[in-house]
């Protein structure tokens, strides 16, 4: 049987095995067979979480090649799987809700802002009023970007610098057909 790739790791790369194994009481412990099945993927990902492996996607697998006794053809399907698995859970990815959770203190919101998307095209998007204004933000850098306006008819006036994907912009418009539905 192969050891599992967390075991391959340099010390620096591992938690401490109180890490994995509280991984592991908590997904038994819940009743979730089910999530025993990605194991090798909430392994990697939480000990990217907790700072052991490196976040980026290169790096990551430079490190995995570096360290085990893989294929990379293992490895990257590994990665592809745990990328994957983190852009369906972003609930588990704490530096983006830290993000999400300082945002969110940061402004006078109408709809708060949530991830929308997947993957790099992730965005940060909320609908905040702004003097009695109601103005739509992207804020996944560090500061925030002004995508559109809402008029007083719940038109959306659309500034064009921001790129957002079709799920995006739906959400957009959804939330402002409820706002208007509302009378916020």
């Amino acid at each position: 049987m192969e050891e599992n790739i967390i075991n391959q790791l340099p010390k620096e790369n591992q938690p401490p095995l109180y890490e994995i194994d509280s991984l592991k009481q908590v997904m038994k412990e819940g009743g979730i067979s089910f999530w025993s099945r990605f194991l090798e993927e909430l392994s990697i990902l939480h000990t990217i979480e907790r700072g052991f492996l490196p976040s980026r996607k290169e790096e990551l697998i430079k490190v995995l090649k570096e360290n085990t006794e893989w294929e990379t053809s293992k490895i990257m399907d590994l990665v592809n799987r745990v990328k994957r698995f983190e852009s369906h859970f972003p609930s588990y990815n704490l530096r983006m809700n830290e993000k999400l959770l300082k945002v969110q203190n940061s402004f006078n919101q109408i709809i708060p802002f949530q991830w929308i998307g997947e993957g790099s095209n992730r965005k940060m998007i909320g609908i905040v009023n702004e003097g009695g204004k109601k103005t739509i933000y992207e804020h996944s850098g560090n500061l925030p970007m002004l995508i559109g306006t809402i008029n007083e008819d719940y038109s959306i006036t659309w500034n064009n610098y921001v790129q957002l994907t079709t799920p995006q912009q739906k959400y957009i418009v959804d939330e402002v057909k409820n706002l208007k539905g509302g009378i916020v």
